[in-house]
Formats: C-alpha cells, structure tokens, sequence
C-alpha cells in the first residue's frame, strides 16, 4: 500500500467512525434535550400541546446539535490518532505477510506436471507453489533409423504451435497435439514429433524448457512416455545405441537449433 493510499484509507475510517458517532448521538441527545426542554416549560396545571412548544424545542434542538457536534469534533481530534496508528499496524502486518509469501515464491520451484493421455492430449498441471506464465508449444520432426540408430533428417515448425498466458498454481492448461503443422498418420512411419514446451517463473521470470517425443503414428503407444498400454522389452544395448538413444540425440538436437543451455532443461 502507497503512502497517499494509506491516507485515504485513514482518513476515510475515522470519517466514518466519526459519522457514525455523530448521527447516533445527536439524534439521540437532541430528542432528549428537546423533550426535557418542553416538559421544563410546561405549566402544571395545563395541558399539554405539542404545537405551543414547538418553536422552543426546535430551538433547544439546534442548541443541543451545535452542542453535540462540537463535542464530537473534540473527540474526533483524539479520536484520528488513533486510527492512524491502527491503521498503521494493520498496514504492516499485511505487508510483512505478503512480503514473505512473495519470498517464499520467489524462491520456489515450480512443479508442473506433464501429461499425455492416449488421445494426443498434453495436460500441464502446476502442482507447486508459484505460478508460471507464458507457455509456448513448438514442434519439430525427426526422421530416423536403426541399426545403427540415428536421425537422417528434421524438420522444424516456424514458431509456437499454441500459446498460453499461465498457470495459477492449483490450476491446469491442455493442448490438442493433433492440431499442429506436422499431422498423426495411420500408416508406418519412421518420423517422431518433439514437443519443446518453455514457460517461465510468475515471479523471477526464469525460463525453463521441458521436451517430449511421441511417434507420428495416431494411438501408438509412447515408449519414451510413461503409458500404461505398453511394456517395452529387448536385447540389451549401452545408452548411447538403439532406440532409446534417439530420444537424447533429438533432445540434444532440439536443445542445440533453439540455442537452448542445459540448465533450462527442466525434468518433472
């Protein structure tokens, strides 16, 4: 809260406490002096009529209300610092718990969960604490071959395929892969489709990048990607060879034509 905020906001409490105090009091002073006023006049004896002390009890009222109003501009005085040094306190404390959640924030990870399901959807879920803003979906293909393993050619979208503003934490974003430049086919193909999703920290701005590689065969399952229709079994080759090594060597590749530096690669 700015210095003319804090104030305005003083300033309007104790013109309403003061408001307040002041409607209530003098109507309630103001009748009673006008009543005491209006008996102390009348005559024992006679009767009683409302009209013959009218004049004097309006009279008494205005007294009574000049009375009343200088007596609450009194207190009114007392009363402003008062509400100044709540209003102060109150104003701290909000700012010291903000300013530590900020901290707490700023300092935090985000935690985002990247999920495929079977229908070509990618759902980022944001599970942690911080929110994370401008979400670009990019996508590149790969042609390859085994035996031995390797990618004979690539194939690169111009720009983001979808955009989104952000995830509040707590919230999620989906994607429909199948509307992108490079189409799921039916047939056999050698071609697979990286997905470089970036995004950055709601508070820091930190970039990070997260890949994701699926066939170019619609509903095949997704040995790279955790899928529980498939189980993947074979004979034994060290990392660098056959076909688990394709994903690394289009990662690499999709990280070097980005110009991406490995600690913007972010693994959930």
């Amino acid at each position: 809260m700015g210095t003319l905020e804090f104030w305005q906001e003083v300033g309007n409490r104790a013109a309403k406490d003061w408001l307040t105090l002041m409607d209530i009091k003098i109507l309630v002073f103001g009748l009673a002096v006008w009543a005491i006023t209006a008996f102390a006049l009348h005559k024992p004896g006679e009767a009683f009529d409302l009209k013959q002390y009218f004049g004097q009890g309006l009279v008494s009222l205005s007294v009574a209300a000049l009375a009343c109003s200088f007596v609450l501009a009194v207190m009114f005085i007392f009363h402003f610092p008062a509400v100044i040094y709540s209003e102060t306190a109150r104003t701290v404390k909000t700012f010291e718990a903000e300013n530590a959640q900020l901290k707490d924030a700023k300092n935090a990870v985000p935690v985002i969960h990247f999920n495929l399901n079977h229908e070509m959807i990618l759902t980022l879920e944001n599970r942690g604490p911080v929110g994370v803003e401008d979400i670009r979906l990019f996508q590149t293909s790969y042609t390859v071959a085994l035996n031995p393993a390797r990618i004979t050619q690539f194939n690169k979208a111009g720009g983001p395929i979808q955009r989104h503003e952000g995830i509040a934490p707590g919230s999620s974003w989906s994607a429909d892969l199948k509307i992108s430049p490079f189409k799921f086919v039916q047939t056999d193909s050698d071609d697979y489709y990286l997905y470089r999703v970036t995004f950055r920290h709601a508070i820091t701005k930190q970039k990070y990048v997260h890949h994701i590689v699926v066939s170019a065969i619609q509903g095949l399952p997704n040995p790279f990607q955790p899928d529980e229709r498939v189980a993947t079994a074979g004979v034994y080759r060290p990392p660098q060879e056959g076909l688990f090594s394709l994903q690394t060597a289009m990662r690499e590749h999709n990280a070097f034509i980005f110009g991406d530096d490995k600690s913007l690669i972010y693994r959930n």
